[in-house]
């Protein structure tokens, strides 16, 4: 009787298994990090829009000097609080004292002298 030397061993296959299930718990949290900091930025650049918005709008005398912004992250101003600070005169809510209170809509505001402000919606 001749044996058939075509194929995979048991053996083998669950060593193939136990090397892709090692891969796959390696790059879901890597994966996950990548989506976090993704949305963070999304909600910064929302941030950075409004405020180019409003500003146009308070020079041109046209529009509104205000506007929402809808943010998904909890710590998007926290973790870029800094990173919005270099945008001219913006400042911590005055409200609670810190930068940000929260996800949800936000009013992102210019005020006459090109200060920004930006608060929860209420």
């Amino acid at each position: 009787m001749k044996m058939n030397k075509k194929g995979f061993t048991l053996i083998e296959m669950l060593v193939v298994v136990a090397i892709l299930a090692i891969l796959v718990a390696i790059v879901i949290p890597v994966v996950g990090n990548a989506n976090e900091k993704a949305k963070e930025a999304k909600d910064a650049a929302n941030i950075r829009s409004a405020i180019a918005e409003c500003t146009i709008a308070r020079l041109t005398g046209e529009g509104d000097t205000s506007k929402e912004v809808i943010l998904t992250q909890k710590d998007s101003f926290d973790k870029l609080g800094s990173d919005l600070s270099n945008i001219g005169g913006w400042e911590p809510n005055p409200a609670s004292g810190t930068k940000f209170s929260g996800t949800g809509a936000h009013i992102v505001s210019v005020d006459e002298n090109g200060n920004v402000t930006v608060t929860p919606k209420t």
